[in-house]
């Protein structure tokens, strides 16, 4: 699994560059959104390579949206896929998230919770060092 992260706007963006993202990586998955929890206040999950989603999934990003929450920050996903919507549904999370399209709604959506925000700089990908295949 290689997640890539870009910082915007003080968002930390999360690539999941990986098809599955179930428990055989969630180790990994859960580690490195541990991480971006502890330094932001929001987050956004850039799922557009994930096609299978699990339970383990979903509750470690239940956990991340209510601790983002209780800091007043957020956790939206973006370029979710179909079959992972439909497991969204079926676990009937899918009204307890935002969804977007792409990044600029999303990032739009952000700007419009009141989010502290900050610079338009450019973002750069980066690879969470110890975080790939």
């Amino acid at each position: 699994m290689l997640i890539l992260v870009e910082t915007a706007e003080d968002v930390a963006i999360l690539r999941i560059a990986s098809r599955d993202l179930t428990l055989h990586d969630q180790h990994i998955f859960t580690r490195t959104l541990e991480t971006f929890l502890s330094t932001h206040s929001n987050i956004l999950l850039d799922m557009d390579e994930v096609q299978t989603v699990d339970g383990y999934t979903i509750a470690t990003l239940l956990r991340a949206l209510n601790q983002l929450k209780q800091r007043g920050g957020n956790l939206k996903l973006m370029n979710v896929h179909e079959p992972v919507l439909d497991f969204f549904e079926i676990a009937r999370v899918h009204r307890v998230f935002e969804f977007h399209r792409s990044l600029q709604e999303a990032m739009a959506s952000f700007r419009h919770d009141g989010r502290s925000l900050h610079s338009e700089a450019m973002p750069i990908w980066q690879a969470v060092p110890g975080v790939a295949d």
